[in-house]
């Protein structure tokens, strides 16, 4: 997933508790400041964050281990883990059922500090390289580079989804440009718990398809048949794309789901005798972008947000919007009624941004994501855990209030100073002061109804 998205997004998110959860933060630790848990293994064992240098942080990658309540950090201190004393950043993005973590690594003794896709083994405490062609290794050779990243693991560690930088001939410069290219690497041998990967072959170098920045892979099924992410067009907006893998020696299918490879060109405007990229586009298109959150576990579902009207024409830039796609019906709802999805499970359950929660596990028990805390100088991103079957206190003194409906309308009866309507997993439908909510343009199901007198509340359940 788009770091820099998922880092906004937590300075505008916040989740209320539902019910029988508990939060659990984690201030004490100088390193998550700035930071995000990204993703839940599938059992739940496992939550794998990372934090950011661009938001405070200190690119630094750890592991909630949640039978143990213990955070490991993967940037070890030099004293206490000289064979790792050169390594100075680190992203968990992902983990599987076993313990692998996937995600980045940067050791200082390379030259110019590249960063490099990798994968961290819990129980071994080591990381490890994964493969790149051999067209660009040690051949991306400017300061800081990113090579690529490992961003999703299936949850039995066989497949490992990302994107790496590939050297292609862009005729329209003269020379071999950098971009990033989706990617998915396979495990070779029956040993999952050490597990070695090799890159599956071929992988895209058309500069013609792949444009600008490139394409990232951000999330995969279990079975590395899906991925979802987004790719750059020719004018820089962010089109959102997802891959098939068809695992017979061919490349990821690729699919842009919204958005368009190209900007209209007004025509020849520098005066060079041809109309293309290095031409301004015609009057009244917009910058857009949009992203893939989730891939479900099955591969059924995808969901994530996107600002592409279908023309990419508008007076002004839009605002995101929601999407789900079905890869069995190649069915897209766009413009979801509850906001923009983070997660999508398999039997098509989707949970909000305005949670703040990122990931799930399976069963629902245990949800990851990140919360703002005021640092004193503004905003700051820290990450958070949701534990779904336990409470943090309990209500002492309750308002006392009715609530029915009829014909669509929510009838509350009682003293109250504000009621916030969420669905069952926590996104919230809306907020209202009138004892008369008009519920007619809700979809269909079960809600949970938050009734607030000053600092007492109640929930209680409705159906529509």
């Amino acid at each position: 997933m788009n770091k820099k998205l998922i880092l906004l997004l937590a300075l505008c998110v916040s989740f209320m508790a539902l019910n029988a959860q508990k939060r659990l933060s984690f201030e004490q630790y100088d390193f998550c400041a700035g930071a995000v848990f990204q993703s839940v293994s599938n059992n739940g064992k496992y939550v794998a964050g990372y934090s950011s240098a661009s938001y405070g942080g200190a690119n630094t990658g750890f592991i909630y281990l949640v039978e143990e309540d213990t955070v490991i950090c993967l940037n070890p201190e030099y004293e206490s883990n000289p064979e790792f004393a050169h390594l100075v950043s680190a992203s968990a993005m992902d983990v599987s059922d076993n313990g692998i973590v996937v995600g980045s690594y940067t050791f200082d003794d390379a030259v110019l500090y590249e960063s490099v896709p990798g994968y961290y083994n819990i129980a071994t405490g080591i990381w490890t390289k994964l493969e790149l062609p051999a067209e660009i290794e040690g051949k991306i050779t400017y300061e800081n580079a990113h090579y690529g990243e490992a961003t999703s693991i299936s949850a039995d560690g066989k497949y490992i989804g990302g994107y790496f930088q590939m050297k292609m001939d862009n005729s329209t410069r003269g020379k071999l440009v950098a971009r990033e290219v989706p990617c998915v690497w396979v495990r070779t041998n029956d040993d999952a718990n050490n597990p070695i990967y090799a890159l599956q072959k071929p992988v895209d170098t058309d500069h013609k398809k792949i444009l600008t920045q490139g394409d990232r892979a951000y999330r995969m099924s279990d079975d590395g048949k899906w991925l979802g992410g987004h790719g750059t067009n020719g004018f820089g907006c962010f089109n959102v794309l997802i891959w098939e893998n068809h695992f017979n020696d061919s490349l990821l299918d690729r699919t842009i789901l919204k958005g368009k490879e190209d900007i209209d060109r007004e025509g020849d405007t520098n005066g060079d005798g041809v109309v293309d990229d290095e031409d301004g586009g015609a009057d009244g298109q917009y910058w857009w972008g949009g992203t893939v959150y989730c891939v479900s576990p099955s591969g059924e579902w995808i969901c994530g947000e996107h600002s592409y009207n279908g023309t990419g024409y508008a007076d002004t830039e839009l605002p995101a919007v929601g999407f789900r796609y079905n890869t069995i019906t190649k069915v897209l709802e766009d413009t979801l009624f509850g906001g923009c999805p983070t997660v999508v499970f398999d039997d098509g359950e989707m949970i909000y941004s305005t949670t703040g929660i990122m990931s799930s596990s399976v069963d629902k028990s245990i949800m990851c994501g990140t919360y703002a805390m005021d640092a004193g100088f503004g905003a700051m991103s820290m990450p958070m855990i949701m534990l779904m079957n336990e409470t943090d206190v309990d209500n002492v003194e309750l308002p006392n209030v009715n609530l029915y409906l009829s014909n669509s309308t929510l009838y509350i009866e009682g003293e109250f100073t504000l009621v916030e309507i969420y669905s069952t997993l926590g996104a919230l439908v809306g907020s209202y002061s009138s004892n008369e909510i008009n519920l007619a343009g809700i979809n269909r199901g079960v809600y949970i109804v938050r009734i607030i007198n000053g600092n007492q509340s109640t929930t209680k359940k409705i159906s529509l």
